[in-house]
């Protein structure tokens, strides 16, 4: 017997389930209707994608010669001179060896990590003036709709 797909537009929130890991300051999701984010997606405060992520891949394949690439490209891309060491990225809400080069100064990171959040969609003050600002910069990138996509329905 075949069973019908649910309709795009529902959202079973019995499927929805959030862990945080101890070694880990990461939200790891497993959402299985039809929707923005699927089993074992790595979100980060901001709302990015972690597990997409060049840097976040090559440094969990350990892949030393891609991280080394991306560093040159994101040096030409962004004018700026990034290391590879720079690169090396668990993800920003990680507490372990490998944090960006970036994540120490973002403003998002540490207001999430202040207020003990796992995102920004917890926040009660979602959308702050910064948060918005970042998601209108990123907006190719899925972030608002990816944390509208983690509110809390009440």
């Amino acid at each position: 017997m075949k069973t019908a797909d649910p309709p795009a537009q529902s959202v079973d929130i019995c499927t929805t389930v959030f862990c945080r890991s101890p070694a880990r300051r990461m939200l790891t999701i497993r959402w299985r209707p039809k929707g923005v984010l699927v089993d074992r997606d790595i979100i980060g405060a901001c709302g990015l994608l972690c597990s997409s992520c060049e840097a976040f891949l090559a440094t969990q394949a350990n892949a030393r010669a891609e991280i080394e690439a991306i560093a040159t490209q994101w040096t030409a891309r962004y004018s700026v001179a990034i290391e590879p060491d720079d690169v090396w990225c668990d993800g920003c809400m990680t507490s372990g060896a490998h944090l960006c080069r970036h994540a120490d100064d973002c403003e998002i990171r540490a207001c999430v990590v202040r207020r003990d959040l796992q995102t920004c969609a917890d926040c009660t003050h979602y959308i702050c003036d910064t948060l918005d600002a970042f998601l209108d910069k990123t907006a190719g990138f899925g972030t608002r709709e990816r944390l509208e996509g983690l509110r809390p329905i009440f």
